[in-house]
């Protein structure tokens, strides 16, 4: 495909270049949420199937 083709108002090079920082930021974010998720279980770890009940000490 030549590089003076265009993908909507860009040029291919342009819109390869948009992509590969989309995806750049997409793993970021997956990451990100992992980090959150694990960093959460850590200070308040899943409870039981059903949660907590209303005997349990709250934090």
């Amino acid at each position: 495909m030549p590089s003076s083709e265009k993908v909507g108002s860009v040029s291919v090079v342009q819109y390869e270049r948009i992509l590969a920082r989309l995806r750049e930021a997409v793993e970021k974010l997956s990451k990100s949420q992992f980090i959150i998720g694990d960093g959460a279980l850590e200070v308040c770890p899943m409870q039981d199937h059903g949660g907590r009940s209303g005997s349990d000490d709250f934090l």
